[in-house]
Parts: structure tokens; sequence; C-alpha cells
């Protein structure tokens, strides 16, 4: 794990300032911090400055200093991150006549950059955001992997005297932190954030604070300031036909080998499910020695998956460690996790857990089985949205006053009264049929934890109307677009692992794992998989829908099918039970606090009469609804962040 920070345009004494105290609070991502390097600076004080916290994975600390200059062509990079295919890269660099002075991955990107320019971004694989300095341009490139593992955020400051400057931190808190950039809640990412209990980028929870997009890079200019950003990569169609089960076995196998490479302990995390239970499986084959395996269990048998998990454990001889979380030690932990979080989420506390007990072990680095329900149709929404698609079409033709009223009707007939309005299912008929059967609409309201009617009182009517079905519009369009053009199951796992993985997931993973030093890697996204998996028959990759044969007969073979038998479920905290019990007044005293509430953007009434239907237990209110409001509440606290209301 690491981070990087620096700024680029006019960089006086008061930008050095900025990076100093952005590294300091980006410090708990890595255990070594590099220097502060000015580039370039003229007499009008434009240039760069850089600077990064690093860990040593792969590249041991002495040898691995940020930020790192080529000596050849004066650029300089900080890199946070790893590349897997990083042996390879340096051995056709050495073949083209670079040398090289460490054994840092850092420098094989700088190298690599020095080689082929932006283009480099398509060589590298792995997981990164990236600052590179070009002084033959006067110009810096940040950059972000294809799947947004790691994260990137940036602002424009604009000084006293009009002077500009693009200050860049690893996490949305570190650029806060200089004072440049007023604790503003940006009014989009609320809105997106009701309806995902996600910030959508480009957005962050901070007005005036970007996301730097997977996928994408930004050049800046030091002496004009003006950027100009590009998509090098986005998730390719389908092409099918070439691959099948062999080929997507081969390929899983060589990206576990790949993210195997480390140069500190590896664990594996264990769910007993079938995507982590391929991994360890495979990983088993390829060590010489016992694999560590770590899993989380609970004392609330119906979320408890940890018999499953020891049965494979014990099929495959793996060094098993169970972790028991119990509501005490989530209570204790809540600050701590909360504390984690860069950016508001109803997820992410479950691997903040796991990701310290792991740590504690001693283990620096961990492979999950993230992905593989998206590739291969282990969700529910691969069954679901295809059928409800065509039911919303063929209902398509009656006109839309007639077809509402009749969803509502319905609605009341199948919910009865409640202290709200269901937020699930049969709640959201009437959204649902006004999508006309458009998946990538079907598929945002699967997931929305509110309907639309309700958010609108959530924001006290304050939509910003920037957004379609909770994503930005822009980005809206580009994903939708993709996803028409490609077989409707490939559509969907698009939408998997842009919207679902790419803007929830894993930023979670990493903010949570980062922040105690825990660095998790997932072979599921590994490129050459994900290229094999583009060629592979639909029939191989998907069907049968929900039960991922593919991985049966290749990674998990040698295990007895039994194992993976039963109803899919997830890696959950008790929360549902937890809230009602010892954290129940901790999250009344937030969620009932009106000044709170109206200071973030929250309509006090509303999130009131929330928390009391689900005190209720009333149908259709589930704890994620609360769970995500309280977050984002205890972040605006923590950050003091307020809305900003219009004049």
């Amino acid at each position: 794990m690491g981070g990087i920070a620096g700024a680029v345009g006019c960089v006086g004494a008061e930008m050095a300032r900025a990076v100093s105290v952005m590294l300091g609070a980006l410090k708990h991502r890595g255990g070594h911090e590099g220097e502060i390097l000015t580039l370039e600076a003229t007499e009008a004080h434009r240039g760069a400055i850089l600077g990064a916290v690093h860990s040593a994975h792969l590249h041991p600390g002495h040898r691995s200093k940020q930020p790192i200059i080529d000596r050849q062509s004066n650029k300089v990079l900080v890199h946070d991150g790893a590349l897997y295919n990083f042996r390879e890269l340096r051995s056709g660099l050495e073949r083209l006549g670079e040398q090289f002075e460490t054994g840092s991955v850092s420098e094989v990107a700088l190298k690599a950059y020095s080689t082929w320019g932006d283009d480099f971004l398509l060589q590298i694989e792995g997981t990164f955001a990236l600052g590179a300095w070009d002084p033959d341009t006067r110009s810096l490139l940040l950059a972000r992997d294809r799947f947004g593992f790691k994260p990137l955020y940036w602002g424009e400051h604009e000084g006293r005297s009009g002077e500009r400057t693009v200050l860049f931190a690893s996490e949305v808190r570190a650029l806060l932190r200089t004072g440049l950039f007023a604790p503003r809640v940006d009014p989009v990412s609320l809105e997106a954030y009701a309806w995902n209990g996600a910030v959508m980028s480009p957005h962050s929870i901070v007005q005036g604070i970007q996301c730097l997009q997977p996928g994408k890079s930004l050049r800046i200019d030091a002496d004009t300031g003006d950027h100009r950003e590009r998509r090098y990569w986005f998730l390719g169609d389908y092409v099918g036909g070439r691959g099948g089960t062999k080929e997507i076995g081969n390929a899983l196998r060589a990206a576990v080998e790949r993210q195997l490479r480390s140069d500190g302990p590896v664990g594996l995390f264990l769910s007993g499910g079938m995507d982590s239970s391929a991994i360890v499986a495979i990983a088993s084959e390829l060590s010489k020695e016992p694999v560590r395996t770590f899993n989380v269990g609970f004392a609330e048998a119906d979320l408890d998956e940890s018999p499953y998990a020891r049965a494979v454990a014990k099929a495959l001889g793996t060094e098993h460690t169970e972790i028991r979380i119990t509501q005490r030690d989530f209570e204790d932990a809540l600050e701590a996790s909360l504390n984690a979080l860069d950016q508001p989420t109803f997820d992410g506390l479950n691997t903040f857990l796991v990701s310290r007990a792991v740590r504690d072990a001693g283990i620096e680095v961990t492979l999950g089985g993230t992905g593989g329900d998206d590739l291969f149709g282990g969700n529910r929404t691969f069954e679901e949205i295809p059928r409800i698609a065509k039911w919303s079409r063929r209902l398509a033709p009656i006109p839309t006053p007639l077809l509402s009223r009749a969803a509502h009707l319905v609605t009341r007939i199948k919910t009865g009264k409640s202290t709200i309005p269901f937020q699930t299912r049969w709640g959201k008929l009437s959204d649902v049929l006004a999508t006309r059967g458009a998946l990538f609409d079907l598929y945002q309201l699967t997931y929305a934890l509110f309907t639309a009617e309700f958010i609108d009182q959530l924001l006290c009517g304050r939509s910003t109307e920037q957004l379609r079905s909770g994503v930005p519009k822009a980005y809206a369009r580009e994903i939708e677009a993709a996803v028409c053009r490609n077989p409707e199951l490939y559509g969907i796992s698009i939408m998997e692992l842009v919207l679902f993985l790419g803007e929830k997931l894993l930023r979670d993973l990493d903010s949570a794992s980062g922040s105690v030093g825990l660095e998790v890697r997932v072979p599921f996204l590994d490129e050459g998989l994900i290229e094999v998996w583009r060629h592979t028959s639909l029939e191989d990759a998907y069907h049968p829908i929900g039960k991922k044969k593919v991985l049966l007969d290749t990674a998990l073979a040698r295990l007895d099918p039994s194992l993976f038998d039963r109803p899919k479920a997830g890696f959950v905290l008790p929360l549902d039970q937890w809230c009602r019990d010892r954290l129940g007044d901790t999250v009344e005293r937030t969620l009932t606090d009106d000044e709170r509430c109206r200071a973030s953007g929250l309509d006090p009434t509303t999130t009131a009469r929330l928390w009391t239907a689900f005190k209720r237990a009333d149908s259709g209110v589930y704890w994620s609804r609360i769970w995500s409001l309280f977050v984002y509440l205890k972040i605006c606290e923590r950050e003091g962040l307020e809305i900003q209301e219009a004049p």
C-alpha cells in the first residue's frame, strides 16, 4: 500500500506546505515516507511538487525511494500500487537497452514511461495511481489503473493573485487537510450517494475535488494550467468464439501465479464460496508449502459461513485461521473502521475488520475472490434483469400515466401499510416499468437503496438534474453505449465491473485494507484473464446462470462439488441485528440529530421516519438503508462537511 500527493502549476511556499500536509494525512497508507521533490520551478514559481508514502511489497524499502528520477530522460514518477508484469516489463526494457539502478517496481514504470510515453499505460498491468513529470513538455501526467483499484483525486486552487494550481492526492481528506478546499458537500455526489450508497465518479463527496475515473489519464500543463483528460482504456467489447473452459482455467492459474509474487508473506481470504475457494485451490497447487487462509465468522448462524470455509481449507490442506467477530468487537472497532473510510459508503467495514485481523497475523499481501461473480454470472442480476427487462418491454405500449397508476395500485396491494413506502422490489415497481426495459436503468434500480420518490423527500427536493439513474449523465451514456452494443449477459457484466466493482467494492477494499497497511489483490480482474474471458463463448462463461460451472470444471475440479451446493451468500456483517442491539443508541442519536441532518443536506423528518420504520421491522427497510445514512452523517461530522444552500 501507499499514497501519492503533489501539486502542479504555481508551486511556491504555500504549495510546498500543502503537499507536506497531504503526505502527513496519507502516512497511514504506507510505512515508508519519500522525500518531497520540487521540479523545474521557474522565476514565477511554476512547476511541480511530488511526494509519496509507500510500503515495500516487491521492492525493499531502501531500493524504492520515491519520487524516483530517470537519469537519462530526467522524467520523475510517484506511484502507488503493484505491477504484476513488472518482471516481464523489465526484461523487455533491458532488451531495448535500458539499464536499471534499483529493483523497484516504480523504476520499471518510470522507464516504461520514458520509453513509450503515454502509451506505457497500456503496457503496465496491475493496480496503480501515479503522477509522472515530463521536463520536455513541462507537464504532469496523472493516471489510474483500468478497473479503479487505486484512488486518485484532484482539485484546482486559485490563489489571491489569480494563479492556478492543481493539487492531487490518493485521498479526498488529504486534499481537505490543506485548507485550500472548502468543506462543502457536493450536491451531485449527495444525490448519487442516496441512490447508490456510494459516491459516483468523476465527483467526490467534496465540491471542487474530482475523482479521476478508472482507465483515464489527466495531463496538466505547469505553465498554462490547462488540463486534458483522456480515456486510455475501457472494458473491451465481447468477441467470443475462440476461448472456452480450458482457456479460462489456464488464464486464472497464470493470474494467481503472478499475483502471488511478493517479498513479504502472502495470505488468502477464504469465505467458503466458489470464487475465493478457486483462488485458494490454485494457490495451493502452485505453492510448495501450505498456503495461509483466513475466514471471518459470526455468532449469528444465518450469516456464518465459517463451516464451509473450514471444509474447503481441510480439503486443500491450508494453514487456516478463523476470525470470530462479535457485536462487542464491532462496537469497539466502530470508530477505527469509520476512520478507515475516505468517502462515505454503506459497505467496507467488513473488509476493515478482516484486513486488520490478517495484518495482525503478520500478512502483508492477500488475494481475494472479488470479481468471479461479475465475470461468470454469479450475481442475481444476471437472472433477474433479463426477466424484468422482458416484462417491462412487453408493457411498454401502455401509456405512462396508466402504467404508473397500475404500478402504484399493485404496490399498495403487495406491501400494505408501512411507516414509509417500500424501498425494495415491489416498492420500485413504478420506477422499473418506467424504464421500458432499458438494461442500464434496470440495473441501477436493482441496486438502488431508495425509490426516486423517497430520494426526493430525503434530499428536500434538491435534485441536481445531473444524474441518470444515480450516475452522472456523461458517464451513464458511456456505459449504456457499451451495454447496448454487446450481448445482454456481457452487458450486465460490464455494469457489474464498472459500476459495482469500480465505483463501490474496489474503492472500499482500498480504503479498508490500506488503513491497516494490507495490500489486497484480485486475480479475477487480471488483464490476461479478462482478455481470455472476452473471447470465451457465452455458454462457457455464464451457463447455467448462477452456477459458475466454468470454475467447478477448472480451479475446483479436485474438490467435492457438494461443498458449493447451497444458496449463494455474501460476506455481510450482521448489521441488521447489531443496529437493533448494541449499536442502536449510537445509530439513533445520529439519525435523529436534526441539526446534523440539515447541515449535511438530509431532511430530518424523513430520516427519522426511516429509522422508526427500521426499528419497527417494517418490511422493505433493510439495514443498508439505515447504515448508509449513518456512515454519511458520521463522515460529514468528522470532516466538517456541510451542504451549501442555494441563495
